[in-house]
This record gives structure tokens, sequence and C-alpha cells, in this order.
């Protein structure tokens, strides 16, 4: 079996393009990652990266929303985006014979045509998911715990942003922050298994071209997580979901691997150190605890939901066991 091979260019415009080729792999990935997230967006702009990334699902010059559908459809593809605090990714797999049309759409993709019309209607999905978040417990805990934490840190700001922000967000306004931030420069293509890599990079000169780089900064303000705790009652439910946040490495730090161990060893579903501490004991429906390395700052999230009558003795159980890692 050949080894995988690690490959990497930039061209000309600044575009990065990066793949790890292994063809003994029985299939073709790729994805464009562009950072950006709602750490780079200001109050105004609340929502905006993730809105944006329903929005190049819309359709392009070349393509209608239909057509983008159609095609990974027609290519058998896997295909998904994200968006998170520092990037939005949009990804698919295929079958290696089908790398060309797969990267000739996910390119496409990346220069939106960003329709009034569909603008108009996707904002009413952005509101609808919104609701649908502050209507779910864990991510009602989340979002409250978060913002306390980073305390005025960008890296607090809410993904979905709020309705109030995606209300008054208009075309113009997401126009300019996709112009500003999905410059070539700012942007990383990522390829994976059985590939041709002479075609993948002329492929993507080709057809990125005639993008060009713009200035795109991001802001690195000093990270002073705040301590302490609060709850937050309210009648409607019957749990109680419990967010701890604490800080951690960053995802530069020589130690982010061994804190992603730590996190997995304390929180992994059906064999951490919480499951056998909480779930397994029947005093939780739900515990874990996850490691979020980001740029330059970082940070360990842990949830747990539980019955009311057991909400302390979970808490006393929960900060044992992360004493426990230290001595055992």
């Amino acid at each position: 079996m050949s080894a995988p091979e690690f490959l990497r260019t930039v061209l000309p415009n600044g575009l990065t393009i990066i793949a790890e080729r292994n063809m003994e792999a029985s299939s073709f990935a790729a994805g464009w990652f562009v950072n950006t997230g709602s750490r780079d967006e200001k109050p105004r702009l609340a929502g905006v990266s993730h809105f944006l990334e329903h929005m190049m699902f819309k359709g392009t010059e070349r393509r209608s929303a239909s057509d983008i559908n159609r095609e990974f459809d027609e290519l058998g593809a896997t295909y998904n985006a994200y968006t998170s605090e520092e990037r939005t990714v949009y990804y698919g797999a295929v079958l290696p014979e089908a790398q060309e049309p797969l990267l000739d759409l996910l390119t496409d993709m990346m220069r939106p045509a960003l329709r009034q019309d569909d603008f108009d209607v996707e904002k009413n999905v952005i509101l609808e998911e919104i609701a649908m978040s502050e209507d779910s417990p864990p991510h009602r805990a989340l979002d409250l715990a978060g913002p306390r934490f980073f305390n005025g840190h960008p890296l607090g700001n809410s993904i979905l942003g709020t309705a109030e922000s995606i209300t008054a967000l208009s075309r113009e306004e997401m126009l300019g922050y996709f112009t500003s931030r999905y410059a070539p420069n700012n942007l990383v293509v990522a390829a994976a298994g059985r590939l041709d890599w002479e075609a993948l990079v002329d492929q993507l000169e080709r057809l990125t071209r005639d993008w060009q780089p713009a200035t795109t900064e991001r802001s690195y303000p000093e990270f002073k997580p705040a301590a302490g705790s609060e709850k937050v009652a309210d009648p409607k439910l019957q749990r109680v979901h419990l967010a701890l946040y604490a800080p951690a490495v960053s995802a530069q730090h020589e130690l982010r691997h061994a804190a992603s161990l730590v996190a997995n060893v304390l929180g992994d579903p059906g064999s951490g150190r919480l499951h056998w501490a909480l779930t397994d004991r029947g005093l939780v429906d739900s515990a874990m605890l996850l490691f979020g390395g980001a740029d330059r700052a970082g940070n360990f999230i842990s949830y747990v939901s539980t019955a009311p009558e057991l909400a302390e003795q979970v808490s006393g159980l929960l900060l044992d066991e992360l004493h426990n890692i230290h001595s055992d």
C-alpha cells in the first residue's frame, strides 16, 4: 500500500489549496473553508455568517437553487455546510471520477447571486431557526452560559444572531460582508482521497483567476474569561440543564491534542468518565464534555440534563470528576 501524500500550494490570488492524496482510497472529498464566523461579526451584523451559508445554496449566475441540489444528487454526493464561531465550511464527497464536476459545483457556489427575492425568503427560514433554538433547552443553556463566560470576547457571539439583528439585516450589508470575507486570500480548499492533484490545482486556478484578494482582518482582544454561577428558572421546563465553561488552550497550542484527549476521556458519550459517573447510574439523560480549541483562545464545555431533585447531587459529581482528572 502507498502512504498518503500531503500537498499544498498557494495561487497568485492568495487561495490556499491543500490535499491528502491516498491512491488506495475509494472516494474523493473536497471542501471550501472560509476563515469567517460569528466572532468576526459586528453587533449590527450578528448572524450574517450563518445566514450567508444558507444563501450560498440559493443559486449563482450559472445555476439555480434547484440546479445545485440536482447536480449534487446526480453526482451521488454526500454534502453539507456549517457555520461556527470561526469558520464557514462547504463540502462534498463523491466517487473519484466525479472530482472535476464536484469542484466545479462547489467553486461556483462560492460566488452566489444573492438575489433579493431569495434573501427575503431565507430570512424567514433563519428567524424560524432562531425560534427553534430558543425552544431547545440545551441550546438555551449554552447560549446563556457562553456569552457570560467569554465576558465580551467575540468568541461569545451567537452563531445564529438574534431575531432583531436578522430582521434588520439588509441584502446590501450581507453583500459587503461577503465581498470582504470571501476573498481568495481568506479561503482554503481542502481535498482528500484518491485525487488528481495537478488537475485539481489547474481547475481551481482557472475557475478563480478573476477573484480579487482583499484586506481581511480578525480581532484578537485579550481573553479574560469570567467565573461564577447563575441560575435561570423557566416554569415551562421539567428538567435542569447545566452548562459549565472553563478555559483551555488555543488551537495553536502544542497541548491542543492533549486537551482533546482529556475531553474524550471525560466526555465520550459511551465510555467517558461522565458516562459512568452520571449516565450509567441513571442520574442524567445526557452528559458531555468537549474541547473547543479556538484561534488564540480555547475552552472546555460540559453539559448535563437531569431531574430537578438530582441537580445538586449531579453538580457535585460532575465537579468531582473534573477534579479527579488531575490526580487519577
